[in-house]
């Protein structure tokens, strides 16, 4: 039997909170066979770029950057924010391929609004983040 790397640590974990450590559950969940599911979270087989990618696929929630590389919290939190789309909008902007509209003429409007940059903002610096630790990660090796 392998020994269990802090990545199939971190799979074992996400079966155990999503699917009760039910490894048919997890198996169906990936698109997977139960052996397949099981090796992963015993160490026995590692996992590879495209079983993370089904993992994040299928549990959203989870981060990134903690499964990659074991920082952070497990769990990212769920969205606060929604903005409601009227009849009555003014402005539509084009938004990485969405349209996000919004009424600029409404209090409410635009404190959405400055909530909705902040969130923005918020994830570049994760992402930015996430590229300086793969940079020192790719530095090591």
């Amino acid at each position: 039997m392998a020994k269990k790397t802090d990545l199939s640590l971190r799979i074992s974990k996400i079966r155990g909170v999503f699917c009760g450590d039910d490894n048919r559950k997890f198996a169906q969940e990936l698109g997977m066979s139960e052996q397949l599911a099981s090796s992963i979270c015993t160490g026995n087989k590692p996992a590879g770029d495209g079983t993370l990618n089904k993992i994040l696929s299928a549990f959203p929630r989870v981060s990134k950057v903690w499964l990659f590389l074991g920082e952070g919290e497990m769990l990212r939190p769920e969205p606060t924010i929604s903005v409601e789309h009227s009849a009555n909008t003014a402005i539509g902007n084009n938004v990485g391929g969405d349209v996000v509209q919004i009424n600029n003429e409404e209090k409410q409007g635009k404190s959405d609004v400055d909530r909705l940059i902040t969130l923005l903002e918020n994830k570049d610096k994760q992402i930015d983040r996430l590229i300086a630790l793969l940079e020192e990660k790719l530095a090591k090796d």
